[in-house]
């Protein structure tokens, strides 16, 4: 079974990944052409050319807040980690080009960006689905649908992703055949990428061949909605235990969700960032002097008011009050993360909804 920091690095390393891997590739090909690509140094294996697993040149601008050399930490560290190197990646899929990351352009594809990991080719026993957070238009717009329902159209394409998978009928059948090792599934992912983790943990709990295999469900920067929680309210208990988040101590989103009875929650004391934004990329929570996760501390302030603002909310505030609030914070979390142009004034969503000002102090929280 991978370890949590074993899963973080691919957490991260679908960040880099541009385009569909071919089923099989061991994520040392992948690493290796990505460290290539980073540091610079030409291509000369034609084989690891025909990967197509993305060749043009990384410039200096930031993928996902995420420094070059932040990535170059990362990318280097999946060396100390010679077992998941050897693991092979199936059934990665990747919508995302299709969709634009400039929120004021439209979209017009539902996003997906995952792929399996697995220890050996046949009959593995370790089962790893890994899921990218948001990174274009599509993803915002299914992020404002999710404080409204569960069922969002990009979980629904989760599940489908899930079912049309190369493991998922391996694992079903595993539940009928007596005698043979049994295999366990985790599904992980970063942001939205954790949320569409925990939503396959929860839509499946009724599944009983499958969800036994489901080991994990491991969350990183990410949380569970309100919606989840109402919706799929037996569910998550049932499974309650067998989900984990981590997140940096600093990060808002974690502060923004709800927190659920036997889940493992894990804050680290990540390094100082000059952004609140910076807290929520995914390399933040890799030490780099040990290429290991952060140690635990204490969860902050910042994200102990946010959780206490969101409840005052959900419990006292009007249906439209909320959506205008939502959409109002929605407009500054995308401003935050630099996928705005500027055309949306930030002043004037603060001055339509003056209970976002209470939030100010802490959005500037280091």
């Amino acid at each position: 079974m991978l370890s949590e920091t074993e899963l973080l690095l691919l957490n991260c390393l679908i960040y880099l990944v541009d385009g569909e891997i071919p089923d099989g590739v061991k994520v040392k090909n992948v690493v290796d052409l990505q460290v290539k690509r980073f540091l610079g140094e030409s291509l000369t294996n034609k084989s690891q050319n025909d990967l197509n697993l993305g060749d043009t040149p990384i410039l200096d601008n930031e993928i996902i807040m995420t420094s070059r050399s932040e990535w170059t930490t990362v990318l280097l560290s999946f060396y100390l980690h010679p077992k998941l190197m050897n693991y092979r990646i199936y059934s990665s899929v990747d919508s995302t080009k299709k969709n634009p990351k400039n929120i004021n352009q439209q979209s017009q594809e539902r996003d997906l960006c995952a792929f399996a990991v697995v220890e050996r080719k046949f009959m593995p026993l370790d089962i790893n689905y890994i899921f990218q957070g948001t990174m274009t238009v599509a993803g915002w717009d299914d992020n404002e649908q999710s404080f409204y329902t569960a069922d969002t159209p990009e979980n629904k394409l989760t599940q489908e992703y899930f079912k049309k998978s190369k493991f998922y009928k391996y694992v079903n059948l595993q539940g009928f055949l007596k005698g043979l090792p049994s295999p366990k599934i985790t599904f992980s992912g970063h942001s939205k990428g954790g949320a569409r983790a925990l939503y396959l943990t929860v839509c499946n709990a009724n599944n009983k061949h499958l969800a036994k295999k489901i080991n994990r469900c491991v969350m990183f920067d990410s949380g569970i909605a309100s919606q989840i929680v109402s919706t799929y309210s037996n569910e998550l208990s049932e499974m309650s235990s067998r989900i984990f988040s981590i997140a940096a101590s600093k990060d808002p989103v974690h502060g923004m969700n709800e927190i659920v009875e036997k889940v493992k929650y894990s804050y680290l004391a990540t390094g100082q960032q000059p952004n609140i934004a910076y807290y929520h990329k995914p390399s933040i929570l890799l030490n780099p002097k040990t290429g290991l996760l952060y140690p635990e501390t204490e969860d902050s302030d910042m994200a102990k008011f946010l959780y206490l603002f969101c409840h005052k909310m959900d419990n006292t505030w009007s249906e439209e009050k909320k959506k205008r609030f939502l959409k109002g914070m929605m407009v500054i979390l995308k401003y935050l993360t630099s996928i705005t142009d500027g055309t949306e004034n930030i002043i004037d969503v603060l001055k339509a909804m003056p209970e976002l000002a209470e939030l100010i102090p802490w959005l500037t929280y280091k």
